[in-house]
């Protein structure tokens, strides 16, 4: 029996460690995405869900005016905890609709609609990133 056969050479050991070292940077790298991945799908859950409550408050409410949320008191619980100079905000639209019967029955959406019937509610939440979550409702005009 040959002695050289008997063990690795000093260059095997060294690519073997090269390797290994790859794979473990690759493993870090990855996890590292995962754990952005998820803080960024969090607070567009948050986010989705206070364009959600504050939908559902003008949708419940007769007369909520348009501009401010009505549910400040969520944003604000949500950003205790965020850096100060990052918050979450909330814009609210609402547009009068009226119903068209010519040529096409369809409901319109504008400023110059003569007869409203409906309300197009329109909440943006925008995260501390700066992206924005939209959710629409339509109402019955009181």
């Amino acid at each position: 029996m040959n002695n050289r056969n008997a063990g690795l050479t000093l260059l095997e050991a060294l690519l073997g460690l090269a390797v290994l070292a790859i794979s473990l940077l690759a493993l870090i790298m990855l996890q590292q995405t995962s754990l952005s991945t998820d803080a960024t799908a969090g607070i567009s859950r948050t986010a989705q869900r206070l364009a959600e409550n504050e939908l559902n408050a003008h949708l419940a409410s007769d007369n909520s005016p348009a501009g401010t949320c009505l549910t400040q008191a969520d944003i604000t619980t949500v950003n205790a905890p965020l850096d100060s100079n990052a918050a979450f905000t909330c814009d609210t639209l609402i547009m009068n609709c009226g119903i068209l019967a010519a040529p096409n029955v369809r409901l319109e959406c504008g400023p110059a609609v003569a007869a409203p019937t409906h309300e197009l509610i329109s909440v943006q939440v925008r995260t501390p990133k700066g992206d924005a979550m939209t959710l629409s409702g339509l109402r019955a005009k009181p």
